[in-house]
């Protein structure tokens, strides 16, 4: 009998690095005392400590944007400490279990990936299922037809709509007496601070969660499926959970609880959200995107809430277009003025193809998406072109 395949997604995350973490180029007060500028790599974990300190310290201080910005940069840090196999290796696990089945630790890797995918609990639990199954071959071939058989079954029961639940989980685990996952075998959310498949524990998240989880990019080396079994109904927890939050505060103290969010430019025409007069603000959270939108009368929040997928589609379409049909011919300030600071600033200045002039070719970009957005070339000030871009990491001033 042939060992059954483990179901892989495998369309890789190409989420570009989200530029409003950077925010203006534009110096501050304060800040001489506290560098944004880390360099340091000490290869030991002190390195990401030194970092947030630094964050923290910012934030303290009211400068909301560079501690986002520090912060993202010791998330990045610690993912690419933990490597590019981190987020599969359960994956790993599971297919040199089934290349390896007849080996003499055939049996301990499929109790051992049992007890993890036990332990995760994702919705469907074809993965669970997929392990009974293997296990159930192991038994068969060695001849242990009947405990095969109750392998067999769990299996299919676990196939059945509504079975895949924590508590089922826990009762094939018992029944099989397996010892639940080590820490080595257990995928974390970097920010969240949850186990893959886990569900959002608000104890688990402090003043700096919703800044550091707002424009957070999927690691590099975790596959995008993936990533949506693993984290994504704690994501959306913890947006709505933001959103609880966000109502009835300033926005100055909005934007100390989830750091400047994608857009706050005034209405959002494709929507019918927020009253006449609102302001509409628009936040990205997560690597599974998940969108935030609140309404402001005046300096208040009197709405929030999480934006559906087909308002999201709509967005997404819309900003770009805003921005490529109301920026032309319009000088920096108007522009600024009607579609709010830009998410970065282009340091191009250098460039052969551009005019040396200090006066000359300025180019700015506001983030339309999780990965796109819309850059604005300013000829002495005045708006020559608007050009979307997906997927691209923009040459950001430092």
């Amino acid at each position: 009998m042939k060992a059954p395949h483990r179901h892989l997604l495998l369309s890789l995350a190409t989420l570009c690095t989200v530029a409003a973490l950077t925010g203006c180029a534009t110096g501050q007060s304060g800040l001489s005392d506290i560098s944004t500028n880390s360099n340091i790599d000490s290869g030991d974990g002190n390195d990401i400590v030194a970092i947030n300190k630094r964050a923290d310290a910012l934030l303290k201080q009211g400068f909301v944007e560079e501690a986002q910005k520090l912060y993202h940069e010791a998330i990045a840090l610690l993912d690419e400490k933990l490597g590019e196999d981190y987020y599969s290796k359960i994956d790993t696990l599971a297919e040199e279990t089934r290349t390896s089945l007849d080996s003499v630790d055939g049996e301990a890797r499929c109790r051992r990936l049992i007890a993890i995918d036990a332990d995760m609990s994702i919705p469907g639990g074809a993965d669970l299922a997929q392990d009974l199954a293997l296990y159930s071959q192991l038994m068969r071939e060695h001849k242990q037809l009947a405990q095969a058989d109750e392998l067999a079954k769990l299996s299919e029961r676990c196939k059945l709509p509504g079975e895949a639940t924590s508590a089922h989980n826990a009762d094939i685990c018992s029944a099989l007496k397996l010892d639940p996952p080590s820490e080595d075998d257990l995928i974390i959310h970097p920010v969240l601070h949850v186990g893959a498949g886990h569900p959002f524990d608000k104890a688990k998240i402090d003043d700096t969660t919703f800044i550091k989880l707002s424009g957070y990019v999927m690691p590099s080396g975790a596959y995008q499926g993936r990533w949506i079994q693993y984290f994504f109904a704690s994501e959306r927890a913890a947006a709505e959970e933001f959103c609880v939050q966000a109502r009835g505060r300033t926005k100055k103290q909005v934007e100390r609880l989830g750091g400047r969010p994608i857009y706050q430019a005034g209405r959002v025409d494709c929507w019918n959200f927020g009253g006449a007069g609102d302001e509409v603000w628009v936040y990205c959270f997560g690597g599974n995107s998940v969108f935030a939108r609140l309404a402001f009368a005046g300096d208040r929040c009197t709405a929030s809430e999480i934006v559906g997928e087909a308002d999201c589609s709509k967005y997404l379409v819309w900003r770009p277009k805003k921005l490529e049909s109301s920026t032309l011919g319009k000088p920096m300030f108007m522009v600024f003025e009607e579609q709010g600071p830009p998410s970065y600033i282009v340091s191009d200045r250098d460039a052969e193809s551009l005019d040396s002039n200090p006066l000359g070719y300025e180019i700015i970009g506001y983030q339309t998406g999780p990965s796109n957005h819309t850059e604005l070339t300013f000829l002495y000030g005045i708006c020559v072109k608007a050009q979307s871009c997906n997927n691209e990491t923009p040459n950001l001033r430092p």
